[in-house]
């Protein structure tokens, strides 16, 4: 499974980038170096900032925001939280 992750984020990272939400729900919690693996993966079109240089000319690249194709919030929404947590916070209201 590492060795299939590592060609992913080698050769396709956008697709790493694309899938890590889906991916990483359906990994198991133990999983972790793998979950790492997939979040470490970046556009390859995007640079890597310089944690050494203070230089802003960068920051027009990294607002951006790179596209996601799964439905991160429907779990959410298949058990209902939204609708709980609006109803939790209108019962601190009172």
């Amino acid at each position: 499974m590492y060795r299939l992750v590592l060609i992913l984020l080698q050769d396709f990272p956008e697709f790493l980038v694309i899938q890590s939400f889906k991916l990483i729900e359906e990994l198991p919690d133990n999983f972790i170096q793998l979950k790492n693996m997939i979040l470490s993966a970046y556009p390859q079109n995007i640079p890597l900032p310089n944690p050494y240089n203070d230089d802003r000319d960068l920051e027009k690249e990294y607002q951006s925001v790179p596209p996601i194709r799964s439905h991160f919030s429907s779990p959410a929404e298949e058990k209902n939280i939204p609708a709980l947590l609006v109803q939790y916070l209108n019962s601190q209201d009172d």
